[in-house]
């Protein structure tokens, strides 16, 4: 059976019957992927660069879950991905140049367990 008779079968459920944070964070992800497209996996990931409880080995196959759906293509899946990814990496680039090296200095060395050295 090739790829193309898979994809044209009734689009796929991705129901996790879980309660607790992963099942809601994996139905919040597919309906923003659904409602979107590519741009929900950008934002997805964006997110998950900042807030690190998003994890993306959740967003990722999500991502191409909902690619294979229908919603959107595999490739744009990955461009999106990419593009997100810098995004996440450049907002926090940008908090740590606004916040400045010393005071991050100065958290860190109230972290137990960190040493700057």
């Amino acid at each position: 059976m090739g790829f193309s008779v898979l994809l044209s079968a009734a689009a796929p459920l991705c129901e996790t019957n879980e309660g607790g944070i992963i099942g809601s964070i994996t139905d919040w992800l597919v309906s923003i992927m659904d409602a979107v497209g590519g741009i929900g996996v950008s934002l997805a990931i964006a997110l998950e660069s900042i807030f690190p409880p998003i994890p993306s080995e959740v967003i990722l196959p999500l991502a191409g879950f909902t690619a294979a759906r229908g919603s959107f293509g595999v490739i744009e899946a990955i461009i999106w991905a990419t593009v997100g990814s810098l995004l996440g990496a450049w907002a926090l680039y940008g908090i740590a140049r606004w916040i400045g090296l010393e005071r991050i200095q100065r958290i860190v060395d109230r972290i137990p367990g960190v040493d700057r050295e």
